[in-house]
């Protein structure tokens, strides 16, 4: 359900893991990852474009690849100063992903197709 303490959530949490088979982009992973842990995902979460995977996150092969899912806990548990550095490195992967940029290119793009049409 609807929380204002999402901050509490995410800094009690180690990682973030959604094996999903369907995710246009999870905002769950982007949060996550914007709160500096290391989040596990599949590639057909649109958020997974912004993982480089085994650098700023992991990517799974699939949504039941329990194996990935295992290793991948199991090595963050091992590694845990690993664990922390890829988090690091997803939070600087998705550190432009503010709502200022986000209107900055919203507002350039109706821009270029306001002044393409204009003209018909």
């Amino acid at each position: 359900g609807q929380t204002d303490r999402m901050r509490r959530y995410y800094a009690v949490a180690d990682a973030l893991v959604l094996p999903t088979y369907y995710e246009p982009c999870a905002n769950v992973v982007l949060e996550a990852m914007a709160c500096g842990m290391p989040v596990m995902t599949t590639p057909l979460n649109g958020a997974s474009e912004f993982i480089e995977h085994g650098k700023s996150g992991l990517i799974l092969a699939h949504g039941n690849d329990f194996h990935g899912i295992q290793e991948g806990l199991l090595d963050w548990i091992e590694h845990p100063d690993e664990a922390r550095e890829m988090g690091r490195r997803g939070l600087t992967s998705v550190s432009g992903l503010t709502w200022g940029n986000c209107a900055r290119q919203v507002y350039r793009l109706c821009k270029q197709v306001t002044s393409r049409y204009s003209s018909l």
